[in-house]
């Protein structure tokens, strides 16, 4: 591994010196493929805190008819549907 990697260092010094361009090619596609897993790897680490929610369950409400036969009073259209009775 250690002799891979001074010959890895040997290419770039000998690039740099030889043909400057190719070397400015070459560490410039590095840094950039480098931004681009960066950056996907900050997405992937960001997904791992965003709550996805997604429902589960679904319910409807339906007012409940109360009829209380001890009260009298005028009645009106819909005055014996309530949705919640707090008196009781």
């Amino acid at each position: 591994m250690k002799k891979q990697i001074e010959g890895y260092w040997k290419m770039l010094d000998g690039m740099s010196t030889d043909n400057p361009d190719e070397y400015k090619k070459f560490i410039d596609g590095q840094m950039t493929e480098m931004k681009d897993y960066e950056a996907q790897e900050q997405k992937e680490e960001d997904l791992k805190f965003t709550i996805q929610s997604e429902s589960y369950f679904a319910f409807s409400v339906k007012p409940a008819a109360i009829h209380n036969p001890n009260v009298q009073k005028a009645k009106m259209p819909g005055d014996d549907i309530k949705l919640f009775d707090f008196d009781q």
